[in-house]
């Protein structure tokens, strides 16, 4: 139920643009933990 319903947000959250690059919202989300990968 929960973690389900969680998970299909986060989908929706991992957008890109047209360029492939990560949307500004999923940025603003997922910046630092993004960046921490590289």
């Amino acid at each position: 139920g929960g973690k389900r319903g969680f998970l299909n947000v986060r989908e929706t959250l991992f957008i890109e643009d047209d360029n492939g690059d990560f949307s500004e919202e999923m940025i603003n989300i997922y910046g630092s933990y993004k960046e921490g990968r590289i």
